[in-house]
């Protein structure tokens, strides 16, 4: 499914369901990758929220090299 970045609104924090909108991939991806401590999410007024710097470090983390995921070595498969 692809959107349009104005179905997303910029903010500080990002629901489970704009995170999958933003990645492409399915909301039960993000909860398993918030389950696994690969993503990190914050209770605000009883709502599970992405905080977008918590979002763009999930992006940009280390690879299995030490490497940001923007080098060439680039892992396959893995994070979200």
């Amino acid at each position: 499914m692809r959107f349009a970045m104005s179905e997303v609104r910029r903010s500080d924090c990002y629901t489970i369901r704009e995170v999958a909108l933003i990645l492409d991939v399915d909301p039960s991806r993000v909860s398993h990758a918030i389950r696994a401590g690969s993503l990190r999410a914050v209770l605000r007024s009883g709502r599970l929220l992405i905080p977008a710097k918590a979002l763009m470090q999930a992006l940009d983390g280390p690879t299995d090299r030490g490497e940001t995921s923007t080098g060439s070595n680039r892992r396959s498969g893995g994070g979200l």
